[in-house]
């Protein structure tokens, strides 16, 4: 497993789409997995563009796991949510299983409707 922090925490480097790609073909060579912290991908400098990792690495795409929150961007960190994508039909199970026999989903109503209405409804507060 390689977990990576993109953007760097707690430079703020935004990693280039060249740079991603190349390592995603690496750890997809050797069958490492890699974790991608994105929770501060929201938290941009001005003129500065996120570039998602796994798209940048579309070929490998499968071998990306994206962990996301609104909870550093829109300040919402006490409500406690993140989600992870999982393009990968078979590890995307093996990680609801995991989930589901250790019992660590506890959603509230409210940081779902925070969660929707940060990311529909704040960019004005994020800028």
């Amino acid at each position: 497993m390689f977990i990576l922090c993109s953007p760097h925490n707690p430079i703020g480097r935004i990693w280039t789409s060249e740079e991603l790609h190349h390592m995603v073909k690496i750890c997809a060579k050797y069958h490492v997995c890699v974790i991608a912290d994105e929770i501060h991908s929201d938290l941009t400098m001005p003129n500065e563009k996120f570039i998602n990792t796994a798209v940048a690495a579309k070929e490998w795409q499968d071998n990306v796991m994206t962990c996301l929150s609104e909870s550093k961007a829109f300040n919402l960190a006490g409500i406690k949510i993140s989600y992870i994508v999982i393009s990968d039909p078979h590890m995307r199970q093996l990680f609801r299983r995991s989930v589901d026999r250790s019992f660590a989903v506890d959603l509230n109503p409210f940081a779902m409707a925070a969660t929707v209405a940060a990311y529909r409804d704040s960019e004005d507060w994020l800028k």
